[in-house]
């Protein structure tokens, strides 16, 4: 969400924080706790338990270790090693950290949106539905219905927006 909205947010009273969670992060490890108000722009901090880990690799690419990282994708080993590296999630997201420990997404290591379409840049250029590498390819994904639980390459969704946003098409590949 673009800064000056959330600063204006706050200034009408509403507390609107920004947070950080993936599927594989199962939850947030980083956010704002405790903390009112924050600094717009700002994802937050790590979670306070010293089991959850946040690190910021020599690229600028975020790290997190913790006890709740999904184990594996589905049926695609290849991608897993690529982002699970001695109990470290590889995020993609680059970050910066200030001297209080509050994080701020900066970008992506890869500019790229996998989709069940295919990839999608962010300049709109497509590639073909078959180089769509990972797990957005292995799962059918749906916006606007459930999916049923008794196939285990379905995942079930839910989105009550009549066409998919952003977040769907980035965080679920549809």
């Amino acid at each position: 969400m673009p800064e000056n909205v959330i600063s204006l947010w706050q200034i009408w009273g509403l507390d609107l924080r920004e947070c950080y969670g993936l599927t594989e992060t199962v939850g947030c490890p980083v956010a704002h706790f405790g903390q009112t108000f924050p600094r717009p722009g700002y994802i937050g901090r790590k979670f306070p338990d010293p089991r959850f880990q946040v690190e910021v690799a020599h690229d600028g690419e975020m790290l997190v270790r913790a006890p709740l990282l999904f184990r594996e994708y589905w049926r695609n080993p290849k991608e897993t090693a690529a982002v699970l590296q001695d109990g470290w999630f590889r995020t993609g997201d680059l970050i910066e950290r200030t001297a209080h420990g509050e994080i701020r997404l900066i970008g992506r290591k890869k500019d790229v949106i996998i989709a069940s379409g295919g990839k999608y840049r962010h300049d709109g250029h497509r590639s073909s539905p078959a180089s769509a590498p990972g797990p957005s390819s292995s799962f059918p994904r749906t916006a606007s219905r459930l999916e049923p639980f008794g196939n285990a390459d379905v995942i079930p969704f839910l989105c009550a927006t009549p066409r998919p946003c952003l977040f769907c098409i980035h965080t679920c590949g549809i």
